[in-house]
């Protein structure tokens, strides 16, 4: 019971505190409110459950909101800053308008530490309750507060209390309308996912359901099974939302618990979506939606002695699924695959007193929960956003994070738009054209077309009416969806019809039989041709041409799953004078007849179907047919399924699947013999790694651009653009990848070969959409390649908001570029070579004639091109000179190793790194060392055991715990010479490593020359680092974000090499190598200068020169020191640093010394330099003579380099133009 004492105490001593501190801000005045016992003396438990912090108007979370156990406001505090200087009623406007009415709280208060306001909520009108000084504050108002503002409880298996509660929101003022941000951000906080929102503890009770129902229910098992060997994919990163989820429902993050969490996740959204769609109907006044009624008539009808049983709850919710699918659109609400949770209420449902089942927990818990679901839901009225705006709340509703975990490929709404856009889908002629996305999981781009498409289809409505445009939108499949998910098929049907919903009230309004039975949206493999399938065989059946398909069901039988037969007429045999039937879209009107019939006889469990009602049915869909001889042809066809239904009703247990069995056909005849006037998508990035032997064969077999290690959005592009109709116009959102790779050129020249480009945007690697596809690109096509038309072509090159719509606004200009994009179009004819190298014509031109005059490729000089060494765990393998003396490391082992970001022009500016090579070559092979021969390095390795283990694919591929992952062969690295290059950088960054030193990571490649070309070594260095070259090279190889390009062996094989040949060519040669000559040896100063004083210590200490050990200790972090030099009156000198302790010396020279030593280093705080003084005036001033000399001959390299890259422009006989197209180019990029 709530104590009046401790509230009316917690209250004087708020008063208190904000005497005592008048200034102290809102948040710190809501802090101490939350650290009394207010709250829990009123029932309340915890912020994030009962209690939620709101937004200020400021934007801190300074006010709060108090719930009951169904996410219903009872109160909002708003906290005002003690010394606000208004009168505390002031802001009631702000806390009426703010929270209390789009919230619907019960009550509202204002306090600021010295006052308390409370107001009643009646209807839209509001009454003071409370006013009183927190100082004077009675036991009398401190009961009143009690008793308004204590947490209501609700009984659910007490059917007056349920009513009551029911009724509470039969008034519009006291329904939430979700309209205001307040309101929507109050819908999202119940039904987010998080362990204690309402959506959250379904969930958790749906994983206890499955845990029961497991080895129970036959259909659960086999659903399971099926949908974890055909569906189940494992996310890369288990979602942070899904953590403490995870562990409230007694699961880990293992792979079969994440599967079990995955499958009860996908049905919880299956459920809970089904039951937004039939509420948001009945708050629009949909004919036929009764969804509170029918909820309150199954309460009052399983009422005995005033109460009902909690199962009462999971009952009715499978009743109320069944009566939508009756009365709204059957496909939505068909049983499927996350049906199996009805399996015992099925059973209940007539004996829930007396079937035991009633009292078993796992059901009770479900069904208590499904209740919260129900009653959260009541307060929320859909009716002033439905359409558009309920279809956004509802992918908003769906956190990005977890739509990545479940599989789906998030395409961003502006992409969207904008390809429904550039395909020209717009205006009145879309209405009897087709759409198709073949990917489409959860809707977005036929949600957008179908937005486009009511809009286009008014005049039509108001010739024919609505219940015509639906009809012909949906049976004449004029918007279609494919997809392999179940899961996906579900919510993109829902969010379908979220914004189709006004447009089917008012085809009801006008035709009260107008019923639509499905969406054109279905589960199957759009990759999959049945008819070329080894699943589908012609035969003759009742004397005509049929098709048997086997449809693998998730019904299990044994270790294996149930193979259906289904037999289907022939094409040509129902297109036929047989029928009557004249074209595709008549015979899938006629198949869905026929389905309805089916289905309609199994639910009624009749042993045959009526031709009677077949024809019936016939006449839904189809007009001026010979009734009779159309019912006549499709009645065996339709015995046969009806048989296969009973079939696997009496043999397996479950006859539930049949629309399993009906997208296969309809979506096969879609498919398979459709073509459409667009096709649009973003479809799904796998590898052909993950494929199983099975699907490898069959996409090789019939997809031209299965080839290599190609990916599935290749065979997407090709499948996509065969189904379009000549003029067809096709737009995909993809990985750019296909454009340059290897495994891409089928799919170019197939691409070429049968469309044309009307555009393509590459976003390489800029970020632009947060959760888009790697490297994503945009292209639009156009099936017809005989039309003389230019690419635009756009290279997007930072992040800017709105790009797409800028890019809208520039292709007005024949071309254009800026920091951001550049814009130019291009002929067709332009991307005929082995990649797509898109280019303005002029740079084309000039790559055109580089390659011309050079007789070579990088590929045909040299040996090897080889990326660096892969460790798979680098914290271990690579180590430094203290790691090396601790662990004294066997030297056989160790070696000096770079990273792609030490490799600079010219040379190397290496990090102290060296790396374990446990390695050898023996017997012309490379093996692991015997590690017993190591005695130390295997303490050092056992050490890190674990670590190194964790590296599965190491043990996994038959390799040694302490094996690299990929050691190279390490003759690449002791080759002397070798060139070297980061694999990621800005600009060409080539190097030559003259005495086979440094080992490289896989941030590195490494370049060998084949024997005959070594003499180049020097030379060629010189055509890498030019501008020439690169010039060439940033045309081939992919912009990454930030400006930087892949050196990866695939792009540096293709570099055009002119090797001399002509005496003038030779002496240009000659120059060239003068020059790199001289640039090297000034690297080398400029290196030994870098490095002052330790180089040159080197050389006194091995002639016995003596120094003196001075200690730095850094107390801040500096990106480059400065230090001043300042002379005291006794002959000595200080030098200054800042953030650590001056070193005071006895001569100038001295401190001139220290002053080049540490001048520009980079230093982090506590960082300790020991710096060696000589102790002998003469040695520093020579140190200082020769370290200024070394800076002297390391100037001039930019010059040298300019005089290198005209020889080079001579060379390769290029003229001024040629010069200047190069140096814009590069001034850009």
């Amino acid at each position: 019971m709530p104590d009046i004492q401790k509230i009316k105490l917690d209250f004087q001593n708020l008063y208190g505190k904000s005497k005592q501190n008048p200034e102290m801000p809102e948040e710190e005045l809501r802090t101490l409110f939350n650290k009394s016992t207010i709250l829990e003396n009123l029932g309340y438990s915890a912020i994030g459950k009962d209690i939620r912090l709101e937004l200020s108007i400021k934007g801190k979370r300074s006010d709060i909101v108090c719930l009951d156990d169904y996410g219903n406001v009872v109160f909002v505090v708003e906290f005002k800053k003690p010394s606000d200087g208004v009168e505390l009623k002031e802001h009631f406007d702000q806390l009426w308008d703010r929270y209390v009415k789009p919230l619907r709280a019960d009550f509202g208060a204002l306090i600021n530490g010295y006052e308390l306001i409370l107001y009643r909520r009646i209807g839209e009108n509001n009454k003071l309750e409370l006013r009183v000084n927190l100082s004077e504050i009675s036991d009398k108002d401190s009961e009143l507060i009690i008793k308004l503002l204590k947490k209501p409880d609700y009984e659910l298996t007490k059917v007056k209390e349920i009513i009551n509660y029911l009724n509470k929101f039969s008034a519009p003022e006291s329904r939430i309308y979700l309209t205001s941000d307040a309101a929507r951000e109050h819908f999202f906080e119940n039904f987010k996912l998080e362990e204690d929102s309402i959506f959250g503890e379904l969930l958790k009770k749906m994983v206890k359901l499955f845990d029961y129902e497991y080895s129970r229910s036959k259909f659960l098992t086999s659903a399971y099974d099926f949908w974890r060997k055909s569906y189940a994919k494992k996310p890369d990163k288990v979602p942070e939302s899904w953590k403490k989820l995870l562990k409230g429902a007694g699961l880990t993050t293992g792979e079969e618990d994440l599967y079990k969490f995955m499958f009860c996740l996908e049905t919880t959204y299956a459920l809970f979506t089904r039951l937004i769609l039939a509420k948001a109907c009945e708050d629009y006044n949909f004919q036929g939606i009764d969804f509170s009624e029918f909820i309150e008539s199954e309460i009052k009808g399983s009422e005995r002695r005033g109460g009902t049983f909690l199962v009462v709850w999971g009952v009715l919710v499978m009743r109320l699924i069944r009566k939508m699918r009756r009365d709204l659109v059957e496909s939505v609400f068909e049983e499927d695959l996350f049906y199996w949770w009805t399996d015992d209420f099925e059973g209940l449902q007539n004996n829930i007193y007396t079937d035991q089942r009633s009292y078993e927990v796992a059901l009770m818990d479900f069904s208590r929960a499904l209740a919260k679901v129900l009653y959260a839901l009541y307060k929320f009225d859909f009716s002033k956003i439905i359409g558009d705006p309920l279809g956004d709340l509802y992918q908003k509703y769906f956190d990005r994070e977890t739509r990545k975990a479940l599989g789906e490929f998030y395409t961003p709404k502006e992409v969207v738009e904008y390809i429904v856009d550039a395909v020209d889908y717009r205006g009145r002629g879309i209405v009897d054209k087709r759409l198709l996305d073949p990917a489409c999981g959860s809707g977005t781009f036929l949600v957008d077309a179908l937005k486009r498409y009511l809009v286009e289809a008014m005049p039509l409505a108001e010739e024919k009416g609505w219940d015509f445009v639906i009809s012909k939108l949906c049976n004449e499949y004029h918007i279609v969806g494919f997809d392999i998910h179940p899961f996906a098929t579900i919510m993109a049907q829902i969010q379908f019809m979220l914004v189709l919903i006004p447009y089917y009230k008012k085809a009801i309004e006008k035709n009260k039989n107008f019923l639509l039975k499905r969406l054109p949206i279905f589960r199957t493999d759009s990759l999959i041709d049945e008819s070329k399938s080894e699943a589908m065989t012609l035969s003759m059946f009742e004397g005509g041409r049929s098709i048997s398909i086997k449809i693998t069901l998730p019904v299990r039988a044994g270790d294996k799953f149930v193979d259906a037969e289904v037999i289907m007429p022939f094409r040509g045999e129902a297109i036929s004078e047989k029928t009557g039937l004249l074209n595709i879209p008549e015979y899938f009107a006629a198949l869905q007849a026929l389905f309805d019939t089916v289905k309609e006889a199994a639910r009624a469990e009749q042993e045959v179907i009526v031709q009677e009602k077949l024809e019936i049915n016939l006449k839904i869909y189809l007009q001026n047919k010979e009734w009779t001889r159309l019912a006549g042809f499709f009645m065996p066809y339709g015995r046969y399924f009806l048989d296969t239904i009973k079939k696997l009703r009496t043999e397996y247990g479950d006859g539930r699947l049949v629309k399993s069995i009906e997208d296969i056909i309809l979506a096969g005849l879609l498919k398979n013999h459709v073509e459409y006037d667009f096709v649009v998508g973003n479809p799904p990035y796998v590898r052909v790694q993950m494929l199983d032997e099975v699907q490898k064969n069959y996409y090789k077999s019939n997809y031209e651009s299965a080839s290599g290690k190609f990916d599935l959005y290749i065979l997407f592009i090709e499948r996509g653009i065969n189904w379009l109709k000549n003029d067809g116009k096709f737009g995909y959102i993809t990985s750019n990848k296909f454009i340059q790779s290897s495994y891409g050129e089928d799919i170019r020249n197939f691409i070429l070969k049968n469309t044309i480009i009307s555009q393509f945007i590459d976003f390489g690697d800029t970020g632009v959409f947060k959760d888009a596809t790697n490297y994503p690109c945009i292209f639009i096509l156009e099936k017809d390649p005989t039309k003389q038309k230019l690419c635009n072509y756009v290279r997007v090159k930072i992040p800017r908001d709105d790009i797409l719509n800028y890019l809208k606004e520039k292709f007005t200009y024949p071309s254009f570029s800026d920091k951001y994009v550049d814009y130019f179009t291009i002929e067709h004819s332009m991307l005929k070579g082995k990649t797509w190298n898109f280019m303005p014509q002029n740079e084309l031109n000039l790559v055109k004639k580089i390659e011309t005059i050079s007789p070579y490729t990088l590929k045909n000089l040299r040996n090897n091109i080889s990326e660096g060494i892969v460790t798979g765990q680098n914290p271990v393998f690579i180590v430094s000179d203290e790691d090396i003396k601790k662990y004294n490391i066997e030297k056989e082992v160790v070696k000096y190793v770079i990273g792609g970001s030490e490799i600079k022009r010219w040379q190397v500016s290496w990090n102290g790194n060296y790396i374990i090579y446990p390695h050898i070559i023996h017997s012309d092979k490379l093996k692991p060392i015997n590690l017993k021969d190591y005695t130390n390095l295997e303490n050092y390795f056992v050490e890190r055991k674990t670590d190194l283990e964790k590296r599965h694919y190491v043990s996994e591929a038959g390799k040694e715990w302490f094996e690299l992952w990929n050691p190279r062969n390490p003759a690449i690295f002791d080759a002397k010479p070798k060139i070297v290059t980061p694999d990621i950088s800005t600009n060409n960054n080539f190097t030559i490593d003259f005495e086979g030193k440094w080992y490289c990571l896989d941030t590195c490649f490494i370049i060998v020359l084949q024997e005959e070309f070594s003499k180049y070594y020097t030379f060629l260095i010189a055509l890498l680092n030019s501008k020439p070259l690169e010039f060439y090279f940033k045309q081939i190889s992919p912009f990454i974000s930030g400006g930087y390009y892949r050196y990866k062996t695939q792009y540096l094989e293709q570099l055009p090499i002119h090797l001399p040949k002509t005496p003038e060519e030779q002496a240009l040669a000659s120059q060239i190598i003068a020059s790199i000559e001289q640039i090297l040896a000034k690297v080398k100063s400029d290196q030994r200068a870098s490095r002052f004083p330790d180089e040159y210590i080197k050389e006194y200490r091995a002639r016995g020169e003596e120094f003196d050990a001075h200690e730095i200790i850094f107390n801040a972090n500096h990106k480059e020191l400065a230090l001043d030099i300042e002379k005291l009156l006794d002959k000595e000198f200080v030098v200054k640093i800042k953030g650590a302790a001056p070193i005071t010396l006895d001569s100038q020279t001295k401190a001139e010394y220290v002053k080049a030593a540490l001048t520009g280093r980079k230093v982090s705080k506590s960082e300790k330099i020991q710096l060696l003084i000589p102790r002998a005036e003469s040695l520093a001033k020579e140190a200082l003579a020769q370290w200024q000399k070394d800076v002297q001959e390391a100037q001039g390299i930019a010059a040298l380099e300019g005089e290198i890259n005209e020889l080079v422009y001579k060379l390769y006989g290029l003229d001024e133009n040629d010069k200047n197209v190069i140096e814009e180019f590069l001034s850009k990029f």
